[in-house]
């Protein structure tokens, strides 16, 4: 006999409600990575998004949330690293930090280069557009949360989260143009 995708996803959420460990490392290696990239984007730090991700997932443990499928559990994941993040800014009054670490790596020392400049760039452009945008741009783009799953997470709707994701795309555009532009100019 095989077990559905939905049942499978409710005995994993009944095992982690029962504290079972097991079940909490497989939620937590699937969803650790993302999560730690959307929480270095927002706050443009290796120790603030560590911390960020591990709150979550210390929540996680000591009070699961009800959901009846790991679409619910992702975007209560997100909810919960969305808190953290903006929790943290507040704490440490967030400051866009100019130096980078790559986020991906490159071959060649120029190409490091340009994917630091480029992600130092995006960084400083993030920062300049509005909390929600930013905060809708980047669970879309480095959470890759679905609209539905955005839209549970910020508590809004679907056509909202289209909305605001359009307007904040269109924000960061018009703050990063100047900023290339002038990357550019000789």
């Amino acid at each position: 006999m095989t077990i559905s995708d939905d049942e499978s996803e409710s005995v994993l959420l009944e095992r982690i409600h029962a504290r079972d460990p097991v079940a909490f490392r497989q939620v937590y290696e699937q969803h650790r990575v993302p999560l730690y990239r959307f929480c270095y984007m927002a706050l443009s730090g290796d120790d603030a998004a560590e911390d960020a991700v591990h709150e979550t997932f210390l929540k996680l443990w000591h009070n699961p949330p009800v959901c009846e499928s790991l679409r619910g559990l992702k975007a209560w994941l997100y909810r919960v690293a969305r808190n953290e993040v903006a929790m943290l800014r507040r704490r440490q009054k967030w400051v866009v930090r100019a130096d980078t670490d790559a986020i991906a790596h490159e071959e060649t020392p120029l190409s490091m280069l340009a994917a630091a400049e480029t992600a130092s760039l995006l960084r400083r452009g993030l920062a300049s557009i509005r909390p929600e945008y930013r905060d809708v741009l980047l669970l879309r783009e480095f959470g890759d949360l679905s609209y539905a799953e955005i839209a549970q997470v910020t508590g809004s709707t679907i056509s909202a989260v289209k909305s605001e994701i359009f307007r904040a795309r269109r924000a960061l555009a018009d703050v990063m143009k100047p900023m290339i532009t002038e990357r550019n100019s000789p």
